[in-house]
């Protein structure tokens, strides 16, 4: 892994070495993942609860980690979150994504986010395949 991916272990996510990290883990097998994360009260919304920018955050990462792959470079174009409940502090949650189609260089996915058997969180996103060109000019060297 190169040590500025997004999956080192400073990512802001799931970095072993950083210091905030919620240490989301994902799994990723083929075109699905699912991660587990206890969120501590360093990410406190309302009272005993994740904010929903940690949880938007959480979704984003968890879907980039389907999406982009070492022969498949991809960034977020468009992220829809729907909170269906609060999602508890404290507690382990379930991160789940589907990469559900690809239309040319958009990869449409969906995810959720359950706690204590319940689903709190569904989003769906796009993420857009790069280009070389796009890849020089968002990561110049």
């Amino acid at each position: 892994m190169a040590e500025d991916s997004y999956r080192s272990h400073m990512s802001l996510v799931g970095g072993l070495s950083h210091p905030a990290a919620p240490q989301l883990v994902m799994t990723v097998e083929g075109d699905e993942a699912t991660g587990e994360v206890t969120v501590g009260p360093l990410f406190h919304g309302g009272p005993g609860l994740v904010h929903g920018g940690v949880i938007a955050l959480l979704i984003d990462h968890a879907m980039g980690c389907v999406a982009a792959q070492p022969d498949r470079p991809a960034m977020t174009v468009k992220l829809a979150v729907r909170y269906r409940r609060p999602t508890p502090l404290g507690v382990p949650l379930t991160v789940s994504v589907r990469l559900q189609r690809v239309d040319g260089r958009q990869l449409h996915l969906s995810a959720s986010i359950v706690a204590d058997g319940e689903v709190t969180v569904e989003a769906d996103g796009v993420f857009l395949t790069l280009t070389a060109e796009n890849l020089a000019a968002v990561f110049p060297r």
